[in-house]
């Protein structure tokens, strides 16, 4: 993981923000980060005709709600400039918050998002997908999904990998290194998990005539031993190494809920075409499931 010199506070709404706020103060403590905080607002006044309203007025009425959620916004960050070494505020006004907040990266050097958790409506998620899960499969950045929850004293992070799949090499090292960041930031304890196949209904389905015990033993072992691997060429301390059967989205979820971590980290991809409005990855699904924050992670070479 790359120096995180500027965090991105980013939303399309204040809900969440303090809280969002008080996670990068600590962020700030430790890195020595600037803050920027991001509001994209939008409203469908904007849409109504000409002649039911002038276009000078529509300017006026624009300009007055940015104004008013600047003002929002700097009354948060003055609440935090006297902790930090440098905080700034900005409101935007874009229908598509994805694309401005995305723009606003392009020519920035964020090595942060933290996104204020949007609201999860089951089926509309995989339709039309709020913007955290746009924000996650498309920053060149960590996200952190902050939950409206403080970052307790008794810190612990799980840490979610693919450990035995080689095309998610790269992933995992970004992974990886941003579990020791954050466990450098929050002084918690380290959590490693990977996730196998559980099976048994396919093989009864299936009659398949195997030693399905003795298999199930190898893929743990297999994966146990990689994991240690992995901590040993990180250089992690104090690891806790977690090897279950069954969906990767439920196993993490059931863990999480034995483990209580204060961050989650997951590797995310980006998706593309019908496949991004069908199909939801793991870091995606876990969004509604944990109570947690989420911290999702890009493969470095991507």
């Amino acid at each position: 993981m790359r120096d995180i010199n500027t965090v991105l506070i980013a939303s399309d709404n204040l809900e969440g923000l303090e809280w969002a706020l008080e996670k990068a103060v600590y962020v700030e403590h430790f890195t020595g980060a600037n803050l920027e905080v991001l509001e994209v607002i939008y409203n469908y006044i904007q849409e109504t005709p000409s002649r039911l309203i002038s276009e000078e007025k529509m300017t006026a009425i624009r300009e007055q709600l940015i104004s008013s959620e600047q003002s929002i916004l700097d009354t948060y960050a003055r609440r935090i400039e006297k902790r930090v070494a440098q905080v700034s505020s900005s409101v935007k006004w874009n229908k598509n918050s994805t694309a401005e907040i995305l723009s606003y990266l392009e020519d920035k050097d964020i090595g942060l998002i933290i996104k204020p958790v949007s609201a999860h409506h089951r089926i509309r998620d995989y339709l039309n997908a709020p913007l955290d899960w746009e924000i996650m499969r498309y920053s060149h950045c960590p996200v952190l999904i902050s939950k409206d929850q403080s970052w307790t004293d008794n810190k612990k992070l799980l840490v979610a990998l693919d450990i035995a799949d080689d095309r998610h090499t790269s992933l995992n090292k970004a992974v990886l290194e941003a579990a020791v960041a954050f466990a450098s930031i929050l002084d918690a304890e380290v959590h490693l998990v990977s996730v196998y196949p559980d099976m048994g209904q396919e093989v009864s389905n299936y009659q398949v005539a195997v030693d399905y015990v003795a298999i199930k033993e190898d893929m743990k072992r297999t994966r146990e031993k990689l994991l240690k691997e992995a901590v040993d060429l990180a250089k992690i301390d104090d690891v806790v190494i977690h090897v279950h059967a069954g969906p990767p989205a439920k196993v993490i979820a059931r863990l999480a809920e034995e483990v209580e971590p204060t961050i989650t980290i997951v590797g995310t991809v980006a998706r593309h075409g019908t496949g991004k409005l069908i199909f939801g990855n793991t870091s995606e699904s876990l969004i509604p499931l944990l109570q947690g924050d989420i911290l999702c992670v890009h493969d470095v070479d991507n």
